[in-house]
């Protein structure tokens, strides 16, 4: 399954028993996934970029309805403001010193 794209199977389709080591396998993917609402998410992942000293987070929203990943990424956006800090001020001291950003 590693490296192939999947699409995201409906609720429906997702609905089997999982077998332990199903289950197993499920953890072992899961744990850089951040769930809770906007106060939970903002703490959690401003510890990831502050544990990995980056600035600029890559987010997915593994969410079958569109709606509702519509929301998730509203969620986000709402927190997007809590979520600068450390890594983001060096990196502005270093553009302003002179540094540059390599974007691309």
């Amino acid at each position: 399954m590693r490296g192939e794209r999947i699409l995201l199977p409906s609720p429906e389709e997702a609905a089997y028993p999982y077998t332990g080591e199903d289950r197993a396998e499920i953890a072992a993917r899961s744990g850089g996934v951040l769930v809770g609402g906007p106060a939970t998410v903002a703490g959690r992942l401003r510890a990831v970029l502050d544990g990995t000293g980056t600035g600029e987070p890559m987010i997915t929203t593994p969410v079958y309805e569109h709606a509702d990943r519509r929301r998730s990424c509203e969620l986000v956006a709402s927190i997007a403001g809590r979520l600068v800090g450390p890594a983001d001020e060096t990196a502005r001291r270093q553009v302003g010193a002179g540094g540059h950003r390599d974007d691309g």
